[in-house]
């Protein structure tokens, strides 16, 4: 492999040959096994998986067996989440975990216990339930039956506990995963520039590659040039059980065949699992949604789960020329995959169109080029593009001849780019453009404006041209961005700061140039002015580690509390404006916090103020742009009438926006239909409900059947909401409707159907 790797750190690897907490005697909990559809630690939006969730083929009530023997000695009944659990503590001081069941076993006295709590509390939901004294169970007695209650469809989830605040991986803790032959699948790999310096492709922001199976490993579909410190992410997923896609349960990484990284989802704290950010990249850039996009770098230096060393990837320690980044990922049946990405570390050259002289017949511009990388990657070619226009930038022709003048230095050139006298007959000016290529990357453009009569020399403009200033803000450095509608001939420097400095604006387009500045460690506004007046303002707030601190522009706020973040961190905020829309319309601009998917250890909270006027606040929520989705999702929101304003919690920044929910659920798919006839006396009526903005209010669904209410159930992971008569109907022609409101209190009643029972 070219280029060698000097890395500076120690890395201790780890293997898991075997789990101290594994049991022999660990029974499968189901009586047959369809598979896993997830698998532990795996991204659950703000949360690690704590377990495996168990194929059940789509069915309900199968029983499930105690794994081990010991002791119930807790149920816990909810609406949402594990819904109904069950939770049995062995004697080794392990405890099994059993959710989204049905139902109770019945001979253990566990439904019968459940069903008094019902009776007691008047609710369905009735939280914990403690045993008095714990039921014993032995290893394959029924305790429960399968189910689909709190959130998914059906499916078993179980959990392996340590103890009563760390969860282990069942899969090397007594349980194996006997259907899953299949390696893991690699799909894009990501590289985010984290400092000012940093470039991938030439460009400091972030860059995906695509990974493809070629042969016996998985490669990109281009070569990444990169100079600078990098986070990485990887996306990656195990499809043993098609179609789910789980994560994997080993990932790491070398430079060179020098180990850097190593990842394994074996155990974490189930009570403060901490570092869920750090872990799984939240940004997931792009339209495009990936699987497990896992965070491969060093962010701080704290224990975080499933990690005990991160490394960042740097070029830095790497010589010039082509290296090779290898990502392993594996299962806990040691199926492993392999991606392979070949990578450049280069400095891109540099160009400086330096003086113009005329001679008898012809016109000669000198450009020095020259290379940082030239000593050490002698192999490379170093080239110049040089053309001339004579109609203001419309068109370009190369020059006729070049000449090599001298070398001046090993990584320095002098070049005569000639054109004859002739060819500019009756020409007052001639623009060039010129630019360096090392065979790798292309310089920044040096354009000069060449004034022909009464003298042949280089124009030198004092002032910018009208244009268009703006900025772009990165993890750690701010973008300059100028834009005019025609080239613009001569140097130019951005003055930002104060004391102010100055920065070259470099024209990687004839229309278009910028500059990358490292952002001040303040929380002030920095000053950016361009020679003739044209000036913006970059809004930056530094906030420390462990402070607590607010951001503020126009109508929002964020809060950060003690702790708040994991380290110090530039947090930019911008104000998209609002665009029209009739249905769920944005009030005031859009937020876009930065650097976005920045996961912050604590929750901050987000605040939003709405114009005073507003007629109908209680519609208001604030929504958080699904990149997986492509959809506005509302979040649990606040509202304080009197500062007139609306508030969140939030995990970590991206965009959001202060939303309108005026639009009603929709009610559809109704059951029975219209005129329909039956022999049973006691139906089920249903109808599918969706709600595009605050969601169902699933307390507030009605079902009138012959003017009398009756309460419905409503299972959003299918969009159904059913009610059950019990008392018998007569015989004979019957009427329903159903009413439903969603929490911004829009309501939608659906026309009356009529059935009949025979």
């Amino acid at each position: 492999m070219p280029g060698e790797a000097r890395v500076c750190c120690l890395i201790l690897v780890i293997v898991l040959s075997a789990s101290v907490y594994a049991q022999e005697n660990y029974v499968w909990p189901l009586t047959k096994n369809y598979g896993i559809s997830a698998t532990f630690g795996e991204s659950r939006s703000d949360h690690f998986h704590a377990g495996i969730d168990i194929s059940t083929n789509g069915e309900t009530g199968l029983p499930v067996f105690a794994v081990a023997d010991g002791a119930v000695h807790r149920i816990k009944i909810t609406k949402r989440g594990y819904g109904r659990a069950l939770y049995i503590r062995h004697s080794d001081g392990t405890e099994s975990v059993y959710a989204h069941l049905e139902s109770y076993s019945t001979e253990l006295g566990l439904e019968q216990l459940y069903q008094d709590r019902v009776k007691q509390s008047g609710t369905r939901y009735v939280g914990d339930v403690f045993p008095e004294p714990p039921v014993s169970v032995k290893r394959g007695d029924v305790v429960a039956y399968s189910g689909e209650s709190g959130a998914g469809l059906p499916h078993l989830h179980m959990e392996i506990r340590k103890n009563d605040t760390v969860a282990v991986n069942p899969l090397i803790n007594g349980f194996q995963d006997t259907l899953d032959p299949i390696p893991p699948t690699f799909q894009a790999l990501y590289f985010y520039p984290l400092t000012g310096d940093s470039a991938v492709n030439g460009d400091p922001g972030t860059r995906e590659f695509r990974l493809k199976k070629k042969e016996q490993a998985f490669v990109t579909d281009a070569l990444p040039v990169v100079r600078g410190e990098f986070m990485i992410s990887v996306s990656v997923y195990d499809s043993a059980l098609r179609p789910y896609h789980r994560a994997p349960f080993r990932i790491h990484y070398s430079i060179d065949d020098k180990v850097l990284f190593v990842l394994e989802f074996d155990k974490f704290s189930y009570s403060e699992p901490g570092g869920f950010g750090l872990t799984y990249d939240l940004g997931k850039p792009g339209p495009s949604y990936y699987e497990y996009p896992v965070i491969l770098r060093k962010l701080i230096d704290l224990p975080q789960p499933f990690i005990s060393r991160w490394i960042p990837f740097s070029t830095k320690s790497l010589s010039p020329g082509l290296h090779r980044l290898k990502i392993e990922a594996g299962d806990t049946n040691l199926n492993t995959s392999t991606a392979t990405i070949d990578f450049l570390v280069n400095d891109p050259p540099e160009i400086v169109v330096e003086d113009v002289s005329a001679g008898p017949n012809d016109v000669a511009v000198t450009a020095v080029l020259s290379d940082p990388d030239w000593k050490q990657n002698a192999a490379k070619s170093l080239s110049g593009e040089v053309e001339y226009s004579t109609d203001g930038g419309k068109t370009f022709d190369a020059f006729p001849s070049t000449a090599l003048v001298f070398p001046t230095s090993s990584d320095l050139y002098r070049f005569h780019y000639r054109v004859p006298n002739s060819l500019l007959a009756g020409r007052k000016k001639m623009l060039i453009k010129a630019r360096a290529c090392d065979g790798t990357e292309y310089s920044a453009y040096s354009i000069r404006s060449v004034k022909l009569t009464p003298a042949v020399t280089l124009e030198q403009p004092e002032t910018a041209p009208a244009g268009v200033l703006r900025f772009e803000t990165f993890l750690n450095a701010i973008k300059i961005i100028f834009e005019t509608e025609e080239p613009f001939a001569g140097t130019l420097s951005a003055s930002a700061g104060d004391p102010p400095s100055l920065f070259a604006l470099n024209a990687r387009e004839l229309t278009s140039r910028t500059a990358l500045i490292a952002a001040p460690k303040q929380t002030a506004p920095i000053s950016i002015s361009l020679p003739g007046g044209q000036s913006l303002s970059v809004p930056v707030d530094y906030l420390v580690a462990g402070n607590t601190q607010d951001v503020s522009y126009q109508n929002f706020r964020i809060s950060f509390k003690e702790n708040s973040l994991y380290w110090d961190s530039f947090i930019w905020s911008k104000s998209i404006p609002a665009y029209s829309s009739r249905s769920l319309p944005p009030i005031g601009p859009i937020l876009q916090l930065g650097p976005r998917g920045l996961p912050l250890k604590k929750n901050a909270v987000l605040q939003f103020h709405y114009p005073s006027a507003f007629a109908y606040p209680e519609k208001l929520s604030i929504y958080h742009w699904d990149r997986a989705k492509q959809k506005w999702e509302s979040l649990p929101s606040q509202l304080d009438r009197t500062a007139k304003s609306v508030q969140t919690k939030i995990s970590f920044l991206d965009l959001y926006a202060l939303i309108y929910d005026n639009v009603p659920p929709t009610i559809s798919h109704i059951f029975p239909g219209k005129h329909s006839v039956t022999r049973n006396n006691t139906p089920l009526l249903a109808a599918i409900i969706r709600d595009s903005g605050m969601d169902v209010d699933d307390e507030k669904i009605t079902f009138y059947v012959d003017g009398i209410a009756h309460a419905a159930d409503y299972d959003p992971d299918r969009n159904v909401a059913t009610t059950k008569i019990e008392k018998p109907l007569k015989k004979g022609t019957h009427r329903f409707s159903i009413v439903v409101y969603d929490y911004a209190g829009n309501k939608t009643q659906s026309r009356s159907i009529s059935f009949r029972i025979k």
